[in-house]
């Protein structure tokens, strides 16, 4: 789906670096379909993919057009409805999910999905031009996959490893290094990708907390 948006700036959210606010919003509504339709938690990974229990379901492109358009901005969307696993690539099968899988195998209405996200993005939408971008950070922040966690996050100059401890959509991310040293604060800019310190065999090897 794609979803042209012309933000007004007269509204809080007028200048024209509106980008980040734009994903959020897409993506917490998306988070919110899927969830109601597979009745289970959905969650997002910084900064634009949805994901069910470490799979990817959707993901979101946000880019603005010519400048002609002015402060147009076009929301794309892509959600994965009706799909089993052997739809998926086999180096994705463990790594990609659907609604259909999450179901259970059943089949989902591909229109009703697309007339909730219009819904839901409505929504959200009146909310932030009424009230400002502000309003999306409760639900953004509470649907982040790996708020509490031990991160690895990788960075133009190599990974950083810590506890996600906080995190913002525009201001970025806060990772407790876990050896006594100041919270680490990195900005959007500055992040290329966040997953589970696991994943990065050798690089972390224990856990100050004791978990």
């Amino acid at each position: 789906m794609s979803v042209l948006l012309f933000p007004p700036r007269s509204s809080p959210i007028g200048a024209p670096d509106h980008v980040a606010w734009l994903t959020a919003m897409a993506a917490v509504a998306v988070a919110e379909v899927v969830a109601d339709r597979i009745g289970r938690t959905s969650a997002i990974k910084w900064p634009n993919d949805v994901r069910v229990e470490g799979r990817k379901i959707a993901g979101i492109l946000v880019e603005r057009p010519a400048a002609a358009l002015g402060s147009a901005a076009v929301l794309g969307i892509g959600l994965n409805a009706n799909l089993v696993r052997e739809d998926f690539p086999d180096d994705l099968q463990d790594r990609a999910t659907s609604i259909q899988i999450e179901r259970s195998g059943m089949p989902d209405d591909r229109s009703e999905i697309a007339h909730e996200l219009i819904r839901r993005l409505d929504c959200w939408y009146e909310a932030v031009v009424r009230e400002g971008p502000d309003v999306l950070v409760p639900a953004w922040r509470d649907r982040s996959e790996h708020l509490g966690r031990m991160v690895c996050v990788e960075t133009p100059v190599g990974a950083r490893l810590g506890r996600l401890i906080d995190l913002d959509f525009r201001s970025g991310l806060v990772l407790e290094p876990g050896d006594g040293s100041p919270g680490i604060h990195l900005a959007p800019a500055e992040v290329l990708a966040v997953g589970p310190a696991e994943e990065r065999t050798g690089l972390w090897t224990s856990d100050p907390s004791g978990g």
